[in-house]
């Protein structure tokens, strides 16, 4: 769990709209309010924006890159079985 100081209190994982098997992952590991590197970069990735950020060790920055890069690949997961399913029948 990340250092009490670094967590962003007034936000939680899920402000975010997370897929909801990416939210249930983060519960199941217990995780409830982003660190401050996620609670600022994770918004801006799931909207396409460029990310340069910097901060210690353990403040949850492959956390703040990865969740966006997973949501991404959920949602044109769904949006090519869709297609798929569209042209098939």
């Amino acid at each position: 769990m990340a250092d009490q100081k670094i967590l962003e209190k007034d936000q939680t994982f899920a402000s975010f709209d997370l897929d909801p098997r990416l939210s249930r992952a983060i519960a199941q590991l217990e995780f409830t309010h982003p660190t401050l590197v996620q609670a600022k970069a994770i918004p801006l990735a799931l909207a396409g924006k460029d990310i340069l950020a910097r901060a210690r060790t353990g403040s949850g920055k492959t956390a703040a890159f990865a969740l966006p890069i997973i949501q991404k690949l959920l949602e044109a997961k769904e949006v090519c079985i869709f297609t798929i399913a569209q042209i098939t029948f």
